[in-house]
């Protein structure tokens, strides 16, 4: 399944779900009251560094994935196995921006979805979006990292990073909700920037890989394999007519389903 809308993207093998980000943007210390969304340009940089730190971040509708999966497996019949990133290096030729260099940088998950990508640019700064100054009030206690890799200073080329998502926050997936990623220098030496959702070349924008599985059909309620508690959720959601229960998927929730679902719960899951 692949939900890219760029011409000539290349489809997604099953039961993975591509997704761009609707916003992106980076910021840079060096002007902390400036907006950069517009930008063809994501990145982090570290502190120290001559051109002063810069951070990234990006925003996804899950909602899209929830729709997706949904579709192929039945409203909330399947669960998150894994998330990825894949970002395509450049050469960063505005000289506001830090030469590329090898480093570290994390990726975290931020709580605040409250930021707006703006479309300010290298030579034509916003005032209007996230800024390095508004990005410091929005990044919580509660932000939870949820990967750290090693980029090797490439210019060009795509690499795909994959992430370790919290169960809380395959919950908010599997809900259809929007999450925001922050990109950062976990390094002393890291200067990285990547294509945007601006950038004109619409193949090289970054990508979430977002990949499920549908649970097993006597598994009603997620847990761990079929139990008592699945005869239960199951006789909830369909006397409230939930199309979860529509476990054959006609497109109804019929007496047909509870004869199909204790079929498959006495088949049990492996």
């Amino acid at each position: 399944m692949c939900l890219a809308s760029v011409e000539g993207w290349e489809r997604a093998a099953a039961d993975v779900v591509t997704l761009l980000p609707f916003g992106d943007a980076f910021v840079g210390s060096a002007n902390p009251g400036g907006n950069f969304g517009g930008a063809g340009i994501v990145g982090g940089a570290a502190p120290g560094l001559a051109r002063g730190e810069f951070q990234g971040v990006m925003k996804f509708d899950l909602s899209l994935v929830r729709g997706e999966l949904d579709s192929a497996h039945g409203e909330g019949r399947w669960r998150v196995t894994g998330v990825s990133l894949r970002l395509n290096a450049t050469v960063p030729n505005n000289p506001m921006f830090n030469p590329q260099s090898a480093g570290r940088f994390g990726v975290e998950w931020m709580r605040s979805n409250a930021w707006e990508e703006g479309s300010g640019t290298p030579n034509q700064p916003g005032g209007f979006g996230v800024t390095f100054a508004s990005l410091a009030g929005l990044v919580g206690a509660g932000d939870v990292v949820i990967g750290a890799f090693d980029f090797d200073g490439a210019t060009a080329g795509a690499a795909t990073y994959v992430l370790s998502p919290t169960a809380e926050l395959r919950e908010e997936m599997r809900l259809g909700r929007v999450v925001s990623l922050r990109l950062f220098a976990a390094s002393e030496t890291i200067s990285y920037q990547f294509n945007s959702r601006n950038f004109v070349n619409g193949p090289t924008w970054p990508v979430m890989e977002v990949a499920a599985e549908a649970l097993c059909a006597g598994d009603f309620n997620g847990g761990d394999g079929a139990s008592v508690q699945d005869i239960f959720d199951f006789l909830a959601a369909y006397f409230a007519g939930l199309g979860s229960a529509d476990v054959n998927r006609s497109g109804d929730v019929t007496v047909q389903d509870i004869f199909d679902f204790l079929a498959a719960y006495f088949e049990g899951c492996e």
